[in-house]
């Protein structure tokens, strides 16, 4: 979330091009009913992209169309399987989203509603009973930021993802599957151009039911949280 100073009482600016890239730690906590697994990541570190790029913007209208690329990258060991597999199994985790916004000042708040195309994926080292979990899903998202001060700023983020793809452990079984994501920042930018540097905690979660031959129902919950730092530059 990248946000120009501006005083309090004035609407933020919006920013024509913003790069950040950034460092973290995150953890997974994955658990399914049937069979009865978990997985569990404690904490690993990671790497994340954010770029913002404003694509059009009317003189007649208080309000720009933006594209928002953003990708991060984790890994780490997994820890506390309860599935036939040792301790220590090699795990990844990778996200990639694309949106569509458009942004508008309301006030001293700068407001953005936005969707698109996202991929969470967790790879775990092949081994006979689970390998991992990915989600397509499109996120709808709704942002806000605003300005403390001449220096500061903070922003929201809340975000809808329902899943229009589901693989686990290779296999594509039918799901039903949703998730939901909030962020929230905070962040300091000396001059309304040029370096800034952002902290930000994010809490993830999906949600999959995975009908059985029974008549029953599986149900998946994989949560993932992460704290980051993010040094960019805005223009």
């Amino acid at each position: 979330m990248m946000l120009s100073a501006q005083a309090l009482a004035g609407p933020p600016d919006v920013q024509g091009t913003s790069v950040g890239v950034g460092l973290a730690v995150g953890q997974r906590a994955m658990a399914l009913s049937v069979p009865g697994l978990d997985h569990r990541v404690g904490a690993w570190p990671g790497a994340s992209l954010d770029l913002r790029q404003v694509l059009f913007q009317p003189e007649s209208l208080p309000a720009t169309l933006e594209l928002r690329l953003q990708g991060s990258f984790f890994r780490g060991t997994s820890a506390g399987n309860s599935f036939d597999a040792p301790d220590g199994l090699v795990s990844q985790r990778y996200t990639a989203r694309g949106l569509i916004g458009l942004t508008r000042p309301m006030g001293s708040v700068e407001l953005t509603l936005s969707s698109g195309f996202g991929v969470d994926a967790t790879m775990v080292t092949p081994n006979a009973d689970y390998t991992g979990q990915q989600y397509m899903h499109v996120p709808v998202q709704i942002a806000l930021r605003r300005p403390f001060g001449e220096s500061i700023f903070a922003g929201v983020e809340l975000t809808a993802m329902p899943v229009v793809a589901y693989n686990q452990s290779s296999s594509f079984p039918d799901h039903n599957a949703f998730g939901a994501r909030a962020h929230v920042s905070a962040g300091w930018r000396p001059s309304p151009d040029g370096f800034f540097v952002e902290l930000g905690y994010a809490y993830q979660r999906f949600l999959t039911y995975l009908p059985l031959s029974t008549g029953e129902r599986a149900t998946s919950v994989d949560v993932a949280q992460n704290l980051g730092v993010t040094v960019g530059w805005a223009r």
